[in-house]
């Protein structure tokens, strides 16, 4: 898609929509973090990246 196309074809979030999007992905995104902390097995089966994710927020070491 050429850059013009693109520009022609945006649409305008409005912002209470985007802070809602903004809130419901975090909350999801700290769901997310909680569950491989409680479950480093599951933690592991996710890959390394989630291991880097993972290593400023574990206490248990």
């Amino acid at each position: 898609m050429s850059e013009s196309s693109a520009r022609e074809s945006s649409v305008v979030i409005p912002q209470d929509i985007l802070l809602l999007r903004l809130e419901q992905s975090e909350e999801l995104r700290e769901f997310t973090l909680q569950m491989w902390l409680q479950n480093p097995a599951l933690a592991r089966q996710a890959g390394g990246k989630i291991a880097e994710l993972l290593a400023p927020l574990d206490t248990t070491s």
